[in-house]
């Protein structure tokens, strides 16, 4: 059984201090100016809460928008919000609007106007991973007086670098998925239904202090798992492999992380699959360097791959990624990427091997140090963990 950060259940997670917040939009600010950017537009839930620490961006009806200037910040967000703003102590000036959408589009065109006036280059939350929250009519409001360009590698810039705030709740989070899976393997026995395992990981998560729950998958099988199925009320039976990927967060920020188990006694050759695949995962973990690119960290995984004799790699495109507030973010270790690897980093690495027995994967996580990476949870188990024998 692993050993866990926390005895107890977590309690509220702590919110990000004025100085943290102040420090992320400073970065921001530089390379707004590397990049001749005067306003940046950012309209995901995730951007907003990063840059201004308020957390109710995401209603689709009634959304909120953060603008960022060369000096100035400011928050668009609904009136019926108005009583929680100001205690919150946010270091942004509040535009509030009544109504929907329509009203969030003009106060949002009639702010940035006012921080920049025209002539002005605008940069948009699109682009590689961000899929934005705005609206056609945004976007053309914006353009009327402004250049509009993506901004999704200045915002990238920023958030692809961990602050020790940071890292203390991802760390939280990935205990919480382990103390889950671990708490609930001495339930596991033949009979039990993909979606009562899920429930109870549910539970357990809620009960130690997970703070949301995105849909994740729990699947019994022996080989050919459809990764992306919810659970159903398939039934554990002896041989089983039991796998699943947690999506759950504390403080807003994710887990992501993979555990493996198998009813029932495993072959030599399955013990000796997992000990192969743990080992590459590992070793990856251990020799990404910063300075690196990502398509270098996956030649290391091919080379290691490889030596070890293994075969059949899950064909994802990609072993690994970077994760935080958005349970997948930049950088991707793909094949060919160029994205350079640099210390702060938060990286999953998580090869997948499948055999006619079972599927074997460990989703390791680093923080990436200017000479030694840290890993942020306690290691997958060294022996495949078995129930029900």
């Amino acid at each position: 059984m692993n050993s866990h950060l926390n005895a107890e259940a977590y309690g509220p997670a702590p919110k990000a201090s004025t100085a943290e917040i102040a420090g992320r939009v400073r970065r921001l600010r530089l390379e707004m100016e590397q990049a001749s950017v005067d306003l940046m537009v950012l309209t995901s839930k995730a951007n907003i809460q990063y840059f201004s620490g308020w957390p109710n961006g995401g209603d689709r009806t009634r959304p909120s928008l953060l603008l960022v200037g060369r000096s100035g910040v400011g928050l668009v967000a609904p009136r019926m919000y108005e009583s929680l703003i100001e205690p919150m102590g946010l270091q942004c000036d509040a535009h509030l609007y009544s109504g929907f959408v329509p009203q969030w589009t003009e106060m949002a065109v009639a702010t940035s106007q006012s921080m920049v006036g025209n002539a002005a280059k605008i940069g948009l939350d699109y682009g590689q991973d961000h899929a934005g929250a705005g609206s056609l009519p945004l976007i053309d409001g914006l353009s009327r007086n402004a250049d509009v360009v993506e901004a999704g590698n200045i915002i990238w810039n920023v958030r692809v670098i961990k602050s020790d705030f940071e890292l203390r709740l991802i760390r939280a989070s990935l205990d919480l998925a382990n103390r889950a899976f671990d708490n609930v393997l001495p339930l596991l026995k033949p009979g039990v239904t993909e979606l009562s395992v899920y429930q109870e990981l549910q539970f357990d998560l809620i009960r130690n202090g997970a703070d949301k729950i995105e849909p994740f998958p729990v699947i019994f099988g022996r080989n050919a798992f459809a990764y992306g199925r919810r659970p159903t009320d398939r039934r554990l039976e002896i041989g089983d492999y039991i796998w699943t990927d947690f999506y759950h967060s504390y403080g807003g920020y994710g887990a992501d992380r993979n555990r493996t188990a198998r009813m029932g006694a495993p072959s030599a050759a399955e013990r000796d699959a997992y000990t192969a695949v743990r080992h590459v995962t590992h070793e990856v973990c251990r020799g990404i360097r910063a300075g690196s690119t990502c398509g270098d960290a996956y030649a290391l995984f091919e080379t290691l791959w490889k030596s070890a004799g293994l075969t059949k790699l899950f064909g994802a495109g990609r072993i690994g990624h970077g994760g935080g507030l958005d349970f997948t973010e930049p950088p991707s270790i793909a094949p060919t990427s160029a994205e350079v690897i640099k210390p702060g980093m938060v990286l999953h690495v998580e090869p997948k091997l499948e055999t006619d027995h079972g599927v074997f994967q460990f989703e390791e996580v680093i923080c990436v140090g200017a000479d030694q990476n840290q890993f942020l949870s306690v290691l997958s188990p060294a022996e495949l963990p078995v129930v029900g024998s």
